[in-house]
């Protein structure tokens, strides 16, 4: 997330949404000699990690600590069945050239390219008075979140899209 700093005037949206905690986490670094210290203690029978001073497990509960996300409620379910450029133009206000679609998943570069720079001279009413644009930047920012560090792909070229219909209502989406 590093090309893709967060604009101050787009900070309510991510909160409301719910995504605030996962933007502070940041580009994470693997620490490879951790994870393969970790691999060798973990125990497929127990799904605990067996270290020198006792066993121990991660929960999802702690996984939401780490994030701010929250975990309760109903599952997520979805169909893949959908116009993904028509999606985008409603949801994103932009469509997608098809180029920059791969199967079910949209170009990282392009999401970047199209929204990590918002018109420097909107004002604040515009910006209010605006709700497909500011709440477009705000899907593509909150998409590029969850394809970046919530549910990366090892290339990080591409985020899958079947996550943006789940941003249709960002009030929603935290609750």
């Amino acid at each position: 997330m590093r090309e893709w700093e967060m604009d101050p005037r787009f900070r309510p949206y991510s909160i409301r949404s719910g995504f605030y905690g996962v933007y502070h986490i940041g580009h994470i670094t693997l620490d490879w000699g951790l994870i393969t210290s970790l691999v060798k203690r973990w125990r497929h029978k127990t799904h605990t990690f067996h270290l020198p001073v006792g066993e121990m497990t991660i929960t999802l509960q702690d996984i939401a600590i780490i994030l701010g996300l929250r975990i309760h409620g109903f599952p997520i379910t979805g169909t893949c069945d959908i116009d993904w450029s028509l999606l985008c133009y409603e949801l994103l206000g932009v469509t997608p050239p098809t180029s920059k679609i791969n199967k079910l998943a949209i170009s990282t570069r392009w999401l970047c390219h199209q929204f990590s720079h918002p018109p420097i001279d909107l004002d604040d009413a515009t910006l209010i008075g605006s709700a497909l644009f500011t709440d477009g930047y705000a899907r593509a920012f909150i998409l590029r979140l969850i394809g970046s560090i919530l549910f990366t792909d090892k290339k990080g070229t591409h985020i899958h899209m079947c996550y943006l219909p789940l941003l249709r209502n960002l009030t929603q989406t935290s609750m």
